[in-house]
């Protein structure tokens, strides 16, 4: 008869506490949520800085508004002195002029998107409206922030 030696998993010191903890799951675990946040942070932070020009928007009502999928905007601010921003590039009304007619000419018209301080002059955003409009660009989109 052979007599087969078994395994013996046991500590030396049954009644000593045992100090140590398996951390490499731990480890893997907080690698993982490392590279998710690295991943998302960036791409946070460039859907919030849309709006890069700071203004004080005129205030409506906080009903909800629709929402329309899949339509190009042009954005045009205002800002506090009454400079007039495409997009981030500061432009004067002679360029605004030339940019909304190249606009106009590629055919699909986006929403234009205009955006103005509510501390300005209202002469300075109806000539931006007429500007837009003189080039049949009729789909217009006035900024303001909820009450």
């Amino acid at each position: 008869m052979i007599r087969r030696n078994k395994r013996r998993f046991h500590r030396s010191e049954p009644m000593k506490a045992m100090s140590e903890i398996n951390v490499t799951s731990l480890l893997d675990l907080c690698f993982c949520l490392l590279i998710i946040f690295m991943i998302s942070t960036p791409l946070i932070e460039a859907t919030n800085n849309q709006q890069s020009i700071p203004l004080n928007l005129p205030s409506e009502s906080s009903k909800e508004q629709a929402v329309k999928q899949n339509v190009k905007y042009q954005e045009i601010s205002i800002d506090t002195v009454g400079r007039i921003w495409w997009g981030q590039k500061e432009v004067d009304l002679a360029d605004l002029d030339r940019l909304l007619e190249n606009l106009a000419r590629q055919g699909n018209s986006p929403v234009v998107d205009l955006r103005a301080d509510k501390s300005i002059p209202y002469q300075k955003v109806v000539s931006v409206l007429d500007k837009i409009q003189a080039h049949g660009l009729n789909q217009i989109s006035l900024q303001t922030q909820a009450q």
